[in-house]
């Protein structure tokens, strides 16, 4: 889970519902 504040890189990729978040990673 993600702390409140946290701050996340991603990539936009493709998912089949359209954009979705890919390699999210807490910074």
């Amino acid at each position: 889970t993600l702390a409140d504040g946290q701050e996340v890189e991603f990539e936009v990729g493709q998912g089949q519902k359209g954009p979705c978040a890919n390699n999210v990673k807490a910074v």
